[in-house]
């Protein structure tokens, strides 16, 4: 299967400082994301499989866009294989930079109800490099636990010495859906890049992510969710590292077949390991 996308449109963007005085007027036509995929799922007729994924744009962000790459390049987003061994009903394991288990927001723009992304995906990784095996336990409940290089950031050539785990727990019914994920690892030979701010290199030692997703429809048309992260870290002398609690919550409503409006809360507080000081930002 070959897929893509194009995202464009105009920008305007104004924000001001502390005195009320103006620091950004973007006006300009721009490309936020381009995006061209091939995708072989692996099924019990044909069980081995692959999936490439390449993008561009403004709202790229891996695979190089955050490392002085531009919005011209083309960057890759994933690059993995797959294998459904004959097990019950169906043991996949996917080898190979892939999206990762965490997170309700998607790299790919036309994944997003909303143009902006919330204030929890700075605390989640994007892809992750690594294993992985997934499960279906019943037609309702899937298991998938894995080793990546790292836990947060988007290392894809990582030496031997730093590496986590990744787990999720999925269970989805009618109108009711709840996810539960967990990434956890050393971070020995990372770089201070990789920490995204919860910690510094000479001071980490291991850092993580707990991550909760739920979603209710009591009707057709409208859809409640809410995605809570906890981000924790622990130093080298064992102890506390800098933390973070963050939720977002969500709502869609389709008032037409082609037609549907949102709004979205988000609150993030970030605890300091070493004087306990708290910052809090929100957004809507």
């Amino acid at each position: 299967d070959i897929s893509g996308f194009v995202a464009g449109g105009w920008n305007w963007a104004k924000a001001e400082d502390a005195n009320d005085n103006t620091v950004s007027d973007n006006n300009t036509f721009a490309v936020q994301q381009y995006w061209i995929e091939m995708n072989k799922a692996p099924t019990e007729e044909s069980r081995a499989g692959f999936n490439i994924a390449l993008q561009g744009g403004e709202f790229c962000t891996v695979g190089g866009c955050g490392d002085g790459g531009n919005a011209n390049n083309v960057h890759l987003y994933t690059a993995n294989v797959s294998y459904m061994a004959p097990l019950g009903s169906g043991l996949t394991v996917t080898a190979g930079i892939m999206p990762t288990l965490i997170g309700y927001e998607v790299e790919n723009q036309n994944g997003n109800f909303f143009i902006t992304r919330s204030l929890l995906w700075d605390m989640q990784p994007v892809t992750s490099t690594g294993v992985t095996v997934g499960y279906n336990i019943t037609d309702q409940l899937s298991l998938t636990v894995g080793a990546i290089n790292t836990p947060i950031g988007d290392n894809r050539f990582d030496n031997i010495q730093s590496k986590a785990i990744t787990s999720q727990v999925a269970f989805s019914a009618e109108k009711f859906s709840l996810t539960a994920g967990l990434n956890w690892g050393k971070m020995l030979g990372a770089t201070a890049a990789d920490h995204t701010g919860v910690c510094d290199f000479d001071t980490c030692d291991s850092q993580g992510v707990f991550d909760v997703i739920l979603t209710v429809n009591p009707i057709d048309k409208l859809m409640i969710g809410a995605n809570y992260d906890y981000h924790f870290s622990k130093a080298r002398n064992d102890a506390d590292g800098n933390s973070a609690n963050g939720i977002s919550v969500f709502s869609t409503f389709q008032v037409i077949e082609s037609t549907g409006i949102g709004a979205r809360f988000d609150y993030v507080e970030h605890k300091d390991g070493n004087d306990n000081k708290t910052e809090k930002d929100w957004e809507i």
